[in-house]
């Protein structure tokens, strides 16, 4: 028998006619069936054609999950089919056809779905998405089916039966392909896939993947390692490859265009940036629904239309409600997924192509960027443009909400709907107007910011030589100069925020004014039966203003922060536009710039590298550097290149790196790699190893000989973990001679045919440099085959070299051998030094006293040292894992100001009981039924004017709250950083320094301040709501203790762990800063060993560490703003059903108070919580900023003396030097370094200190700067008879001036270089710099005083020693210290030195510390070191006539006998030399 459908069957629908709560059959055929089959189809085929394409990820062919997948689809098409054949037998005839051919559809859409499952499991890493959603709704659906079939009369059991068995096979399909399939995954492909990536979507937005985690951080330490990475698509290899590709693509007049890097954005992640479209737009039509929901709850309990409905009508409304916020919770889940990804995605990409974007820079532009400039983009830009991505998605859904808001008031309100409009075109329009500025604000503010930064990058680079000089006050100040004009900037940025935000905050209240005003008009005045004044269309109308409110906050609040991400994508953009490096001639090619033949001589020889009338400068446009370059090197020989100071010859062997611009003339090369070693030696953090072998294989037998020949083994002996040592930031453990020779080990194992030297043997002592010299440069040393260019000052081992170059003023003046030289008459004096010194010692130098990257004495440390215990870097994730406490809020309050703090929150809260109370107004006008029209809407004007203000003033508050708190505790941060002791510098590089004064001060400034506010502001909005919710329906209070509990577990489970995340980023960000900061430092060396790929993938390896706190914390947010939804449904759920249940007992207007203020609860909520976890968060960088602040400074038990004079003129007068067995160690558990040393000098001598490595030079140096703490000095040391321990450390280092080996200079004008306080004229600046022989070089620079040294460029080495020397002589002191001061220097410059000692300086007291004998030969007193003794004190003269005294040994291994030199190699002398090399 067939069996009976209803009449209405055949037709649409949607309610059947004769079953209850049942669709029609045609109803189900075509939108349950049919619909999402199609559907299925069309996407399946897209989808099975990019699985085809795709590679297998499992390990097997064959797995128990794809047996039950297997079973579970077979058992589907059997079902499917089963099912058609019984609808067709049993209901052909009455049945319609469009459900039949439904039937046929889905069976033959099993065929495509056992494929797709197929290639699913094999190919994709996720759980189908596809196949999860269609076998969702078809158990659904064909669930509904099988209703039907029951509710049937004359079914038979047969259909009944496969349609279950169908339901229950899309049942298992679904449950199936839930099931991660990771531990399936190929073991080279397990570690690619991380976090959410293998979950399915409904794992990732119930976050099953980050629960764990969540749980885990309750009460333990999370680590890096521990989080497991980041999906394979969010790593920044995989990242940045669409947006490369894309600028890649662009032509220059392309990259032009002033949108350059926002059109290829969106061209590369077109997919990804539009993912958050449909779940925010499925967001927008579930909040969007309340309004009607309101409107019928609240007539469903008024008692002029609750007769309309039933009460299994009420109970629906609850459904309903349920259905809403159900919906809002799940896409609220998704949105902020894919928003997020899409964050995190990008800030990837970003981050990945400005450092690709900075290997390529052109040498210039790297130090026009220099370390701060660097920092600003990685911390400051990046982090703007991330915080405007996760806004912009909501930011176009407040534009949409407008006018959807509007066309639902206009069913509300008919004509009054579109007052609000000019009301919100006016607020949108002012705020477009005030925000217009706010990117040239935000620019100005950032600009200012780099200025403070890169100030504070060189210092920090140099800050133990400004130290000892007593400088750190000045320069301080100097930073809080900057800080204060940065401030400013800031505060014209805050000014925008500040009306946006009052605006904004007030427009629902102005658009409720102007939509409630003009109907209640229309009601008095045209009829109150169109436009009733009910509780429920008073508050329906309200609730649709109240979801304007949010809108609007997003677009004043939201536009600053677009703005502002804008202009920081713009300086990014800047940033790629930057000059690159020239094209370099590669194997067998030659550049040329002109056709004109060379006119020189042809020069003979195998040719190896070419230069023929090369003319080079720096820019195509600057002046030209190096003239008329004609040079050949010939192919395993040795060139040396010397020079005056300044004469070019750093500029040709970059020149010859090709880092310059070519101007005329041609090179041709041979190389395609070439070894570099540069004057600043290169050392990137990692381990000495890592150091040396510089991303190429490592070969142990070709690695000790490297290791031996330069002189290291012993070095790595005395090291914690010998050569697998870490080394801190630009190698901050190692001496001078130390990191020249590490960088020379690495030019010797790359194995490059060509290397190219400067100045690397300057720092080493005479043993280690013959050592050193015969092991690689000899004939049977190991660059014996090898074509080695060296850049030197010294005459030693110039007979050695196959070939001499020698330049002056950027020209080659003469090449040849060494007889040539001789022979033409070419001053060798003014170019070159003597013989090889026993230099400061190359393991000890005694620069360690005074240079930020030189340390104590090797022979004085031992392993348990700290200057030489393991760098690790890790050490901020290590403090990462911290409880927190009040403290931070306490010292944070106490630096912006209690009583500003205060008055801030009590006019916050004031402005925020004026917004709800006008929902009590509002509330009491719904009951005077239109009454007395003009007194409630002057009250309710008056309302939105008093809020207004009070938002104004409030705003102003908080405003001048972030200005000072921003100003004081930098401050205090700065101030505490400038008195911490020495030790402290040596334990933190600079650049984990500069970080807590780029990214946390970015923090403090921002982000800090703006979570204040929001918490103050919704916290105040939350409370205030809940009272009215309560005061509606008083039963619902009974779930506020449930709430409570509830919201605080929340905060509790979410905050722990997330403050992790918080601090686990800021930690991971310095190993980046200070990747780039070391790349842009040793671009030269770095590209000269084609080591490009090899940084790129340590800086990827560092992305990806700091992506994954980066992607946890995104996690993090959405699981709370996603719970935070749904507990905002079980409240308005609740409200619903107390409603229902108690409908007689409910009043209509508190109900309309409840419902239209619990539309806005998420909000409430979301902003709270975030605010909250943002300020606990931010309490990351507080706490960083606190722990500086908090530094013990440098004990100064001179402090309060008052034994002496207070101005620094008066004392000392002569000069007068005693030390009276004097001791001295680095630690109280470490030996002595000085053992009873004694000697005296009276005012105006000149003393000259030697010794051999681990004598105690660099100890007695650093114990008259009193550089450790008194308890670890003993005896006394006298300074025109005080006691140095008893003078204030200021004036102690004030009154003696310093020239290190090191010229240490900062980011700044040279005039203030010369004069921090600015005493002298500039005449007086101009005497001093003609003195040294500078005046000409600064004249000649285009803004002469005010040029500012930038890093590494404008001046050579030896130029910036004479400029520190120039700074000497204005200062006045009387005792000078000169510390290897003519280490990088020629004879010329040398003399200059000599010259201005023995007249500028002759009444004052030099102590020098021997670099050359020569150096110290005339002085008048001679000090000689041995073990931390005194070996040797007196006249050189005299020891010099004792032939076997120490000092008269250490002169004649220079060439210095009975007091003078000997003639500069010349004649007879020539084989003198040469006995000396073997």
């Amino acid at each position: 028998m067939s069996p009976t459908f209803c009449s209405n069957d055949g037709a649409f629908g949607p309610a059947s006619g004769c079953r209850t709560l049942d669709f029609t059959l045609v109803f189900e055929a075509s939108i349950l069936l049919l619909a999402p089959t199609c559907l299925f189809l069309g996407i399946a085929t897209a989808r099975l054609r990019q699985l085809y394409q795709a590679t297998s990820l499992l390990e097997r062919s064959i797995d128990g999950l794809l047996v039950v997948k297997a079973f579970s689809v077979v058992a589907s098409v059997a079902a499917s089919a089963a099912l058609l054949a019984e609808v067709v037998i049993q209901t052909r005839h009455n049945a319609p056809k469009l459900f039949i051919a439904s039937m046929a559809l889905e069976f033959l859409s099993t065929i495509p779905l056992a494929v797709l499952s197929y290639l699913e499991h094999f190919n994709s890493p996720t759980p189908s998405t596809i196949i999860l959603i269609y076998s969702f709704l078809n158990s659904v659906f064909i669930g509904a089916v099988l209703r039907t079939f029951h509710l049937t009369s004359d079914i038979s059991s047969g259909l009944l039966a496969s349609a279950g068995a169908l339901t229950a096979s899309y049942g298992a399909i679904f449950v199936v392909e839930l099931v991660e399939k990771k531990h399936l995954f190929q073991e080279q492909l397990k570690s690619q896939y991380a976090g959410e990536s293998t979950r399915s979507f409904l794992s990732r937005s119930a976050f099953v993947w980050l629960l764990p985690i969540m749980w885990k951080g309750r009460t333990s330490r999370l680590t890096l390692d521990s989080l497991g990475g980041v999906p394979f698509a969010d790593r920044v290899e995989n990242a940045r490859q669409p947006l490369t590709e894309e600028l890649e693509s662009l032509t220059p007049a392309q990259m032009a265009r002033g949108t350059m890097l926002l059109r290829a954005t969106l061209k590369a992640y077109t997919g990804t940036m539009l993912s958050p479209f449909l779940p925010r737009v499925v967001l927008l039509a579930a909040t969007f629904a309340q309004p009607y929901l309101v409107e019928r709850m609240i007539e469903y309990v008024q008692p002029s239309t609750a007769s309309r409905y039933t009460t299994q009508e009420g109970w629906y409304l609850v459904a309903g409600f349920v259905c809403i916020f159900g919906v809002i919770t799940l896409s609220t889940a998704v949105f902020w997924q894919t928003a997020y990804t899409m964050t995190v995605r990008y800030r990837a990409a970003v981050v990945g192509v400005v450092y690709a974007k900075s290997l390529r820079l052109a040498s210039h532009a790297s130090r026009e960027v220099g370390v701060g400039g660097a920092s600003t983009i990685m911390s400051v830009d990046v982090e703007r443009i991330s915080e405007g991505l996760e806004t912009i998605h909501d930011f176009w859904a407040a534009v949409i909400s407008i006018p959807v808001a509007t066309a639902i008031l206009y069913s509300q309100a008919k004509w009054a709907a579109f007052a609000p409009l000019l009301v919100v075109a006016l607020i949108l329009g002012f705020t477009t107007l005030l925000g217009q500025p706010i990117g040239t604000r935000q620019a100005a503010w950032l600009a200012a910011t780099d200025k403070r930064i890169k100030l504070l990058s060189s210092v920090l680079a140099n800050i133990i030589p400004i130290k000892l000089s007593g400088y750190e006050g000045p320069l301080a100040q100097r930073l809080l100069d900057l800080r204060k004009k940065e401030i400013d900037q800031m505060r014209n940025f805050y000014d925008v925020i500040i009306w946006t935000a009052a605006l904004s905050n007030l427009a629902a209240t102005f658009c409720g004014i102007s939509v409630l005003g003009v109907y209640a008009a229309l009601s008095k005045y045209s009829s109150a039966t169109k436009y009733p004044l009910s509780a429920a269309k008073i508050f329906s109308i309200l609730t649709t203003v109240n979801l304007l409110n949010g809108p609007l906050n997003m677009i004043g609040q939201g536009l600053p922060s677009i703005l502002a991400a804008y202009a920081s994508l713009k300086r990014i953009q800047n940033f790629l536009r930057m000059q690159e490096k020239p094209h370099a001639p590669q194997q067998g090619e030659a550049t040329s710039q002109s056709e004109e033949k060379s006119k020189s001589p042809q020069i003979q020889g195998v040719e190896d590298f070419k230069m023929e009338g090369a003319s080079f400068s720096w820019l195509p446009d600057s002046p030209i550097i190096l003239h008329d370059i004609h040079l050949l090197l010939t192919l395993g020989k040795l060139h040396m290149c010397v020079g005056p100071v300044a004469a070019g010859k750093t500029s040709l062997l970059v020149s010859m790196l090709g880092e310059t611009t070519l101007r005329s003339g041609s090179v041709t090369s041979v190389h395609t790699r070439i070894a570099y070693a540069s004057q600043d030696s290169f050392v990137v953090v990692g381990t000495c190893r890592e150091n040396i072998t510089f991303g190429q294989p490592f070969e142990q037998e070709r690695y000790d000989k490297v290791v031996r020949a330069c002189a290291l083994l012993t070095d790595f002996e005395r090291m914690p973990s010998k050569d697998q040592t870490l080394l801190g930031d630009k190698g901050i453990t190692l001496s001078g001679g130390q990191r020249q020779r590490l960088a020379l080990a690495r030019a010797v194992y790359s194995g490059a045919p060509l290397l190219i030297l400067d100045d690397v043997l300057s720092a080493l002592d005479a043993e280690t440099e013959k050592h050193v010299f015969e092991s690689l440069f000899m004939p049977n040393g190991l660059l014996q085959h090898q074509t080695v260019v060296l850049a030197t000052h010294n005459i030693h081992y110039l007979p050695t070299a196959d070939r001499i170059i020698a330049l002056e003023d950027g020209k080659i003046v003469h090449q040849g051998t060494y007889d040539d030289l001789v022979t033409s008459g070419y001053d060798l004096t003014g170019t070159l030094t003597r013989a090889s010194s026993s230099k400061e010692d190359d393991a000890e130098s005694t620069n360690s006293t005074v240079s930020k990257n030189e340390r104590v004495d090797d022979a004085e440390r031992k392993p348990n040292d700290p200057s030489q215990t393991d760098q690790k870097d890790d050490n901020e994730e290590a403090k990462s894992y911290d409880k927190g406490g009040q403290g931070t809020y306490l010292f944070y309050t106490r630096h912006a100001g209690l009583f500003r703090v205060l008055s801030c929150t009590i006019l916050m809260i004031l402005y925020i009981a004026l917004r709800l109370g006008v929902q009590g107004f509002l509330q009491e006008w719904s009951l005077t039924n239109g009454q007395h029209l003009g007194g409630w809407m002057a009250g309710y004007i008056a309302f939105g004017i008093a809020g207004l203000f009070s938002g104004l003033v409030a705003f102003w508050s908080f405003n001048r709250v972030a200005i000072h708190g921003g100003l004081n505790v930098h401050r205090v941060e700065l101030e505490a950083l400038m008195a911490a002791p020495v030790t402290f510098f040596l334990a933190n590089p600079a650049g984990r320094l500069v970080n807590r004064f780029s990214s946390d001060i970015f923090q403090l400034d921002l982000a800090w301040p703006l979570a204040m506010l929001n918490g103050i502001s919704s916290a105040s909005l939350l409370v205030g709501t809940l009272i009215l919710v309560y005061i509606a329906t008083p039963w619902l209070a009974l779930s506020a203790p449930i709430l409570a509990v509830s919201y605080g577990l929340l905060v509790v489970f979410y905050l722990a762990t997330s403050k992790q995340f918080q601090q686990l980023e800021s930690a991971s960000k310095s190993p980046l800063y200070t990747i780039f900061a070391n790349t842009l430092g040793g671009l030269e060396s770095v590209r000269a060993f084609h080591a490009q790929g090899h940084f790129l993938t340590q800086t990827d390896i560092a992305i990806n560490r700091s992506q994954g706190p980066f992607y946890y914390r995104f996690g993090g947010l959405r699981f709370l703003r996603t719970i935070l939804a749904f507990l905002t449904g079980l409240i308005a759920v609740g409200i619903a059903a107390l409603a229902v249940g108690l409908r007689h007992k409910t009043s209509a207007a508190f109900l309309g108070v409840a419902l239209s203020n619990v539309s806005g609860m998420t909000t409430y909520l979301s902003n709270l919580m975030m605010a909250y976890s943002q300020l606990e968060n931010g309490v990351v960088s507080i706490r960083r900023i606190h722990e500086i602040a908090n530094t013990e400074p440098e004990r100064d038990p001179g402090a309060d003396s008052v034994v002496i004079p207070s101005k620094k003129d008066l004392w000392p007068q002569h000069g007068s030097l005693v030390f009276k067995d004097v001791t001295f160690q680095y630690r109280h558990d470490l030996p002595l370094a000085l053992k009873g040393v004694s000697f005296v000098v009276r005012g105006g001598q000149k003393i000259g200190i030697c010794g051999r490595t681990g004598s105690g030079k660099s100890s007695t140096v650093l114990s008259l700067f009193r550089a450790m703490d008194q308890t670890l000095v003993g005896g006394q040391i006298l300074l025109d008879g005080v006691d140095i321990a008893t003078v204030p450390l200021a004036l102690l280092r004030n009154s003696i001036s310093l020239v290190s080996q090191e010229p240490f200079i900062w980011h700044a004008p040279i005039r203030e270089i010369l004069d921090i306080d600015g005493l002298h004229t500039e005449q007086r600046l101009w005497e001093a710099l003609d003195r040294v022989g500078l005046k000409q070089a600064v004249a000649d620079m285009p803004d002469k005083l005010d040029s500012v040294i930038e890093d590494g460029g404008s001046l050579s080495r030896g130029q910036k020693q004479l400029l520190c020397l120039a700074r000497v002589l204005l200062r006045g002191s009387r005792v000078v210290v000169l510390d290897e001061a003519t280490s990088s220097m020629d004879m010329v410059t040398d003399a200059k030195i000599k010259q201005v000692v023995d007249t500028d300086l002759a009444d004052r007291t030099i102590v020098a510390v021997a670099h050359r004998i020569s150096t110290i030969i005339n002085f008048d007193l001679i000090l000689v070191l041995e073990d931390g003794r005194v070996a040797e004190f007196g006249p050189p003269t005299d020891l010099l006539r004792n032939s076997g005294s120490q000092f008269a040994k250490l002169a004649a291994t220079q060439g210095l006998h009975g007091g003078s030199a000997i003639p500069i190699a010349s004649g007879s002398d020539i084989q003198e030399i040469r006995s000396t090399i073997p």
